[in-house]
């Protein structure tokens, strides 16, 4: 019995380490809980919106990828500021290729938006 506790534990310990972004990230974390559950990613990416209203306001988003960026899989984490902003993305070329699938065709961004959702939760399992 005394051999079963450590065993349990290291168990769960290693599936924390190994766990995959899109099962254990959610919205609103900050970086360094994302960093406690998943680690750190395989590549940085930051982006700027610019908001145009009496002042300029550029914001910042930075995207932690995960996996093999050049492959399927990769998965992605959107930061704003220390905040993860909105769902990971648990395939990061089959969400490209969607988006663009459905902005060529004109959709609306309530429909973009709801296929996007529907594509990740599917990924994600």
């Amino acid at each position: 019995m005394k051999t079963l506790i450590p065993l349990v534990t290291f168990a769960f310990i290693s599936s924390l380490a190994i766990a995959q972004p899109c099962q254990v990230v959610k919205e609103g974390m900050s970086k360094e809980e994302v960093l406690k559950l998943v680690g750190a990613p395989n590549e940085i990416d930051t982006l700027s919106r610019v908001f145009l209203s009496n002042e300029q306001q550029i914001i910042y988003t930075v995207v932690w990828q995960y996996g093999d960026v050049t492959k399927d899989g990769n998965q992605r984490v959107q930061f704003i500021g220390d905040k993860v902003d909105g769902d990971v993305i648990p395939d990061g070329k089959k969400y490209d290729e969607l988006m663009l699938a459905l902005r060529s065709r004109g959709a609306s961004g309530a429909e973009i938006y709801e296929q996007g959702k529907k594509l990740n939760r599917e990924l994600c399992k």
